[in-house]
C-alpha cells in the first residue's frame, strides 16, 4: 500500500529527522487545517488543534502499522483529536454556562465573573434547536457517514 517515497518518509520520521517532519507538515498541513476547521469550525482552534495533531503524529509515528496509506492515519489521528476537542469544548461551555447561572442574582444582574460578550436569548435558542436538528439528523447516519460528516 506504501510507496517508495512514502516509506522512506515515515522511516525518516522515526528517525527523528527534522528536515523530514518539515516535509511532512508541508505535505500534509493544508488538508489536516482542513479537516479540523470543518469539524470544530472556529479558525483558531483548528490552528492550534492543527499543531497539536502534528506534534502527536510525530510523537507516535512509531505506531504507525503502515497498513493504510499514510494519509489514511493521518486523517484518523486528526479526526480523534477533533473529537477530544469537541468533548473538551462542550465541557467547558457547561462549566461557563453553569458558572453564569450562579453569579447572576435575583435580579439578573450579572457579578463581574460572567461570560465578556453574552448571546442574546433569542440566538442562543435558534442556535440550541439548530444543534439538536442536527445532531438528531446526524444519529440517523451510520456511524461511518457521521464520521464523514
Amino acid at each position: 500500500m506504501l510507496d517508495a517515497e512514502e516509506r522512506d518518509l515515515i522511516e525518516r520520521l522515526r528517525r527523528r529527522d527534522e528536515a523530514a517532519f518539515n516535509q511532512f507538515v508541508i505535505l500534509y498541513q493544508e488538508r489536516v487545517f482542513r479537516l479540523v476547521l470543518r469539524m470544530i469550525g472556529d479558525r483558531s482552534e483548528a490552528e492550534d488543534l492543527a499543531q497539536e495533531v502534528f506534534i502527536s503524529i510525530f510523537k507516535a509515528i512509531e505506531n504507525f502499522r503502515g497498513d493504510s496509506q499514510l494519509s489514511t492515519w493521518v486523517y484518523r489521528v486528526a479526526s480523534n483529536h477533533c473529537r477530544n476537542r469537541i468533548k473538551y469544548l462542550v465541557r467547558r461551555r457547561r462549566k461557563l454556562t453553569h458558572d453564569f447561572n450562579e453569579e447572576v442574582g435575583e435580579e439578573g444582574a450579572v457579578g463581574s465573573h460572567g461570560p465578556e460578550r453574552p448571546v442574546a436569548a433569542d440566538r442562543a435558542l435558534e442556535a440550541q434547536q439548530t444543534e439538536s436538528l442536527l445532531q438528531h439528523g446526524l444519529l440517523t447516519l451510520e456511524e461511518e457517514q457521521r464520521e464523514l460528516i
